[in-house]
């Protein structure tokens, strides 16, 4: 299994919508610096030994993987949906776009009803 097809099975499970794809590009808050804020104790701390819990990532991160959620929806994607995702201009999510048919991503440009070119993985029925 290609590392495509391990993000493609990720962004499958995941069903990233425009919406989704704006929280995943927002910028965590600043990290505070604790050790200035924190006041010293006395006592032994309790916690020696333990390791903190790491909690699951929620999605991928990057636009490429944004983009390639966005396009293996059912709908597709139009261009705009794709530049609000990303925060790209036309241009870049063009090239977007090609990065992902050179890593073998077949794609397809469609019209919708109001005129407007939206694309979509093509469907690939699996080998018998």
């Amino acid at each position: 299994m290609t590392q495509l097809d391990m993000i493609a099975d990720t962004i499958a499970k995941l069903e990233v919508s425009v919406e989704d794809a704006k929280e995943l590009l927002a910028e965590p808050a600043a990290p505070t610096n604790q050790k200035a804020t924190q006041k010293r104790s006395t006592s032994a701390p309790t916690n020696i030994g333990t390791r903190p819990k790491r909690t699951p990532s929620k999605a991928p991160r990057s636009k490429k993987a944004i983009l390639l959620a966005l396009v293996e929806r059912k709908s597709g994607a139009s261009m705009q949906a794709m530049m609000d995702a990303t925060g790209w201009q036309a241009h870049s999510v063009r090239a977007g776009l090609t990065g992902l048919r050179k890593a073998g991503v077949d794609l397809e440009r469609r019209i919708n009803r109001k005129g407007a070119s939206v694309y979509a993985a093509a469907q690939i029925a699996a080998p018998q």
